[in-house]
């Protein structure tokens, strides 16, 4: 677990030029506002400000969010919906959804490593179960050029009120493809009635279209 003036590195801001690609963290919220790949002639760019990727959110959800939601995934309605699958009771919310706030941004030595502090509002730590804080790192291996990423979750707050922590990707593509259970298939190859909300897929096994 990363902490404060972490040993082996040190404190960075501007865009890193390394071997096969072009790195840039944002500098509010930590997330990958850039990622060039070099290795061609024609460079793919995997994200912008516009389509970051690892942006840490917070979201509390209040009644109307469970109507929404109600609406969506029953087909008629049912006595034992909101009971099984709402938050009977639930007040004196307000809904939220914001990102995480940079504190530092750190590198080791050899620009193989990153490390990015975070924290939310004191208010959503106080009175709802967002984290002190939160650490992402990102290792670079060159030889694969690939990126994994480590999300770190410090001292969240227990609470009974509904929420989500999310770390969200947005890459710039209008498809790609991912391993799902050893096949490969395109992220828009849903069935009829499958989930359009959530997903499973292999890690170290994503792929461009």
């Amino acid at each position: 677990m990363p902490t404060s003036n972490p040993t082996g590195y040190k404190k960075m801001k501007k865009p890193l030029k390394l071997k096969n690609i072009v790195l840039s963290f944002d500098e509010d919220s930590g997330e990958i506002v850039q990622l060039t790949d070099t290795r061609t002639s024609s460079t793919v760019e995997w994200a912008y400000p516009q389509n970051p990727l690892g942006v840490l959110v917070y979201q509390t959800f209040v009644p109307a969010d469970y109507e929404t939601f109600f609406s969506e995934y029953f087909y008629t309605s049912t006595s034992y919906g909101p009971l099984d699958f709402g938050k009977p009771g639930l007040k004196d919310v307000t809904k939220y959804k914001v990102s995480a706030k940079l504190q530092a941004l750190y590198t080791n030595t050899n620009l193989s490593s990153f490390l990015v502090c975070l924290t939310f509002d004191p208010t959503l730590v106080q009175d709802y179960g967002a984290p002190t804080e939160a650490w992402i790192q990102t290792d670079y291996d060159e030889e694969s050029t690939s990126l994994m990423m480590t999300l770190y979750i410090v001292n969240k707050t227990s609470t009974r009120r509904p929420e989500s922590l999310s770390l969200v990707f947005q890459p710039p593509l209008s498809d790609m493809t991912v391993n799902k259970l050893g096949t490969v298939i395109s992220v828009m190859d849903v069935v009829q009635n499958g989930s359009q909300h959530l997903g499973y897929f292999c890690i170290n096994n994503i792929y461009t279209y």
